[in-house]
């Protein structure tokens, strides 16, 4: 038996996380902290790095969101 994991209501579960990541923006804009969406990071141990896009993110300050919706 296949599980179905869309939220009743919902386009889709990424439309769904979406609005999440708008309202953890809005939250972080409020307390003066600006972010951007898809914000790169590099990442990695040593010599071995490459760049990851988190949720929300910022370099001044430095902040990286990685927003996860659980019910």
């Amino acid at each position: 038996m296949v599980k179905n994991f869309q939220r009743i209501g919902a386009i889709s579960n990424a439309h769904v996380g979406r609005g999440f990541e708008a309202a953890a923006k809005s939250i972080l804009s409020a307390a003066g902290i600006e972010v951007e969406e898809n914000h790169l990071v590099e990442v990695g141990v040593g010599g071995k790095k490459k760049l990851h896009a988190f949720d929300l993110g910022s370099d001044d300050p430095p902040v990286i969101v990685e927003c996860k919706f659980h019910k």
